[in-house]
């Protein structure tokens, strides 16, 4: 079920296995900055929301390379609401655009809260095993 969806974006929420997934598309590429704040707040109004204890992200055609500032911006002011908000493991497909996929692990360096999991995966079966299977050996 859809719950979200912008130009450069959609976001679903599937309650039965408490998982947000956020799939990126390739008008990231014409994001500003302004933009690209603007969509990572939306996305952590939807982690408030529904409280998801996975998060998915899908940045496979993520286009935007997000600069240096924004990437300490990120870790200040998004990853502080995933764990906050009851996130224990986010998964990453990666971007096929290594300039853009630098820069998006970047901005998960700089979380310093440390307070969940992060793995990078290509195939979205594999990020869903490991969000699932990891649950059931907590």
């Amino acid at each position: 079920m859809k719950h979200y969806k912008s130009k450069y974006s959609e976001v679903d929420f599937d309650e039965n296995f408490q998982l947000l997934t956020v799939t990126w598309n390739p008008n990231t590429e014409d994001m500003d900055s302004d933009t690209f704040r603007k969509e990572l707040l939306s996305k952590i109004e939807l982690v408030k929301h529904y409280k998801p204890q996975f998060h998915l992200i899908d940045s496979r055609e993520f286009h935007y390379v997000i600069s240096p500032d924004e990437q300490i911006w990120v870790s200040e002011n998004i990853f502080p609401g995933y764990a906050q908000n009851g996130v224990r493991q986010l998964a990453f497909l990666v971007s096929e655009d290594f300039i853009a996929q630098l820069s998006i692990s970047q901005s998960i360096e700089e979380d310093k809260t440390a307070a969940f999991r992060v793995k990078y995966f290509s195939d979205m079966v594999e990020a869903k095993s490991w969000l699932f299977e990891l649950d059931k050996v907590s």
